[in-house]
């Protein structure tokens, strides 16, 4: 039996995901105003909101216009509805990368906040490096891949003239992206125990820092899926709707991730409400690196008077 269209679920998921990251962001907004510490890694996230909802109007035209139904007939319904729809998967692609290289990249600098050795600031320095490395690839690549560039979504519009590389050439592109995104996961998912090695934090903290690594855990999963998503989209059996499924887990890891960093920044916000378990975690990570502290006498006993 042949499956129905998936155009209903990718703008539910879409809209629904774009809910919950404006609430996120929107808290870790407030927080950072209210206490006084909104800086330009907080204007990142708002930027990576505003992508996030660039990228949710695309999948709903992209949706409307033949992504997530069967290619078979929306060739059937002509040649330009195809064209429209691989349009979509374009931009697509391209908005995805660079929505999670700014996110990555902000979670990270997050990270360098709390950082309390030279060796845990040089490694999420270099998660920077790297990430914005393989999304100007990933980038480039996807602009590039075919000459003149509105080929590759006309490619199979006999009107069209022009060439492309290896289609398979994109899917293993995708799967490097992947590859570095599920390598960045694990470090991001590691840190906050590393950093726990010199805080001793009370249970509630503890609470809230495995809340963040859980669902962290669940936005690698959502890439693992993906990557098998990719495996059968490079079949091409049916390109239009098996691209449904590497959107929608692209959107789950996506959305998970600004979830993430929405919550890394609530701690102030909880400490000026009076939650409790909250009262000193405000600068502890700051505070923990013995070697970075001066011995400074502050009295000395009468005995020692001259």
């Amino acid at each position: 039996m042949v499956a129905p269209s998936k155009a209903p679920e990718i703008i539910a998921v879409g809209i629904a995901f774009l809910v919950i990251n404006t609430l996120s962001i929107g808290t870790r907004t407030y927080s950072q105003i209210i206490t006084k510490k909104f800086n330009f890694n907080d204007v990142g996230m708002i930027l990576v909101l505003g992508i996030f909802a660039v990228l949710v109007a695309l999948l709903i035209l992209g949706a409307q216009s033949g992504i997530g139904q069967h290619t078979v007939a929306v060739l059937q319904s002509g040649v330009k509805n195809v064209s429209d729809s691989l349009k979509w998967v374009f931009f697509l692609e391209f908005f995805y990368v660079f929505l999670t290289t700014v996110m990555k990249a902000s979670i990270a600098t997050t990270f360098l906040q709390w950082a309390t050795t030279k060796t845990q600031k040089w490694v999420l320095w270099g998660s920077i490096v790297v990430d914005f490395a393989i999304g100007a690839v990933v980038s480039v690549y996807t602009i590039l891949q075919c000459t003149p560039i509105e080929y590759s979504w006309r490619r199979l519009d006999p009107t069209a003239k022009g060439m492309c590389r290896d289609p398979n050439e994109i899917i293993k592109v995708g799967y490097a992206l992947c590859i570095v995104t599920v390598t960045l996961d694990m470090l991001f998912l590691a840190m906050p125990f590393i950093m726990l090695k010199y805080y001793k934090p009370n249970q509630r903290v503890k609470m809230y820092i495995y809340g963040i690594v859980g669902i962290g855990v669940l936005a690698s999963v959502a890439n693992f899926i993906r990557i098998a998503a990719l495996a059968k989209l490079g079949t091409y059996q049916d390109a239009l709707f098996d691209a449904a499924d590497v959107f929608l887990w692209s959107f789950l890891e996506v959305s998970l991730g600004i979830t993430v960093a929405g919550i890394l920044e609530l701690s102030p916000l909880m400490q000026r409400l009076g939650v409790k378990g909250f009262e000193n975690v405000e600068g502890s990570f700051k505070e923990i690196d013995d070697d970075t502290h001066r011995l400074v006498v502050i009295s000395r006993p009468k005995a020692f008077d001259v």
